[in-house]
């Protein structure tokens, strides 16, 4: 029998988690593992003992859902609830799964926890190794899940507001710009080097002059602003 996934709410709205737990009974895969009114509290009590999905509301006093979530050490995965539509970009731009507005629906949700279901498995089977989990990428009208360190480097599409990640044998566009990409990719990992190209450290084998090497013969220009970074980052030991 495969074990229940634990969640937590966090929300300063006792009606909230109630409404909440109401909707979650028709999944007994996932089974309640707290309920808190205050995120600091909630944080506290989560690092030391962690879950593997939060639900959080995203104005809080104290602290956010966002700043919540990128406080929060153990990686589990985060789902974003709010009453205000702008949110979600915020959230994607946080590397967050999923968020859900309020009032929730019964379908949105069963909706949601589907999509989860084969990251939670991911996470559990790897031991919930924040590098080896999928990030969400927007591709079009629905998203592309990629390992982050599969990821070589990101390109920016001249064009457009678009970029592409690439792979050591695949492209993929996706319809996110390169200053969102670098904001959510920088904590696997990335770094700028030019106003078009993003680069994953752990795929960097050299760098020479105006350009770096990386995995499979790959390269890209570093811009004048970016050199000495470059170059300090090339001389640290990789963690």
């Amino acid at each position: 029998m495969v074990a229940p996934w634990v969640y937590a709410s966090v929300d300063d709205e006792p009606v909230a988690h109630d409404a909440l737990r109401v909707l979650l009974r028709s999944h007994p895969d996932f089974v309640d593992g707290g309920r808190f009114l205050q995120p600091v509290q909630a944080l506290e009590v989560l690092s030391r003992d962690p879950v593997d999905l939060v639900f959080i509301d995203a104005r809080m006093p104290a602290m956010s859902g966002l700043e919540w979530l990128r406080a929060w050490k153990p990686g589990g995965i985060g789902v974003l609830l709010t009453a205000y539509a702008e949110y979600a970009m915020l959230a994607y731009e946080a590397g967050v799964r999923e968020y859900l507005l309020k009032p929730i629906a019964q379908g949105t949700l069963d909706d949601t926890l589907g999509r989860l279901r084969p990251l939670l498995s991911l996470k559990r089977a790897q031991g919930g190794s924040p590098t080896a989990m999928p990030l969400a990428f927007a591709d079009g009208p629905g998203h592309r899940l990629v390992v982050p360190s599969a990821i070589i480097a990101v390109d920016a599409d001249a064009s457009s507001d678009a970029a592409r990640l690439i792979l050591s044998g695949e492209s993929i566009r996706v319809s996110e710009g390169i200053a969102t990409l670098e904001q959510r990719l920088t904590l696997f990992g990335f770094v700028r080097i030019h106003k078009r190209h993003l680069v994953n450290r752990a795929h960097l084998t050299g760098v020479s002059g105006d350009e770096v090497t990386l995995s499979h013969r790959m390269v890209r220009p570093v811009a004048r602003a970016y050199r000495d970074a470059v170059e300090a980052l090339a001389r640290r030991p990789s963690a």
